[in-house]
């Protein structure tokens, strides 16, 4: 081996590259009905937003699989399917475009309602006292 060693790089930084753009192109789509929109350190998506004038909120993680299929997004394609655009028009289309679930997981301290996958370190900590590695959208509540 000569050279210079290459570059290290780490699968998380990918990662967190890949969920900020999905979180971006999220919040664009969301327009005036997100409060706030933001990835968590756990690299999912949180979001507070206003359906039918109920404040409800939700996460999302796994964003690596195909939020509609179930299957893991293709690198090898390029046919606009494994793009962070269309994975947040999936979360927005499939997620929160219809009516949120009458049952919450829990009720934050502004009120929303939140539903969606829980957060292994419990929904207060992920929502109230974990670091927020990107904000993509916050109005004012």
């Amino acid at each position: 081996m000569s050279g210079a060693l290459p570059e290290e790089i780490h699968f998380r930084d990918l990662a967190k590259q890949w969920v900020d753009a999905v979180a971006r192109h999220f919040a664009w789509r969301g327009g005036d009905s997100f409060h706030e929109c933001w990835v968590g350190d756990d690299l999912a998506i949180y979001v507070r937003y206003v359906h039918s004038g109920r404040m409800v909120a939700t996460r999302f993680d796994d964003l690596l699989t195909d939020y509609l299929s179930g299957f893991p997004i293709s690198l090898a394609g390029d046919d606009g399917a494994a793009t962070s655009s269309m994975q947040a028009s999936n979360l927005y289309d499939g997620g929160i475009a219809g009516a949120p679930p009458e049952e919450c997981s829990y009720v934050d301290g502004l009120g929303y309602r939140w539903w969606g996958d829980r957060p292994p370190s419990g929904w207060q900590r992920a929502i109230e006292s974990a670091e927020r590695l990107t904000e993509t959208v916050r109005r004012r509540m």
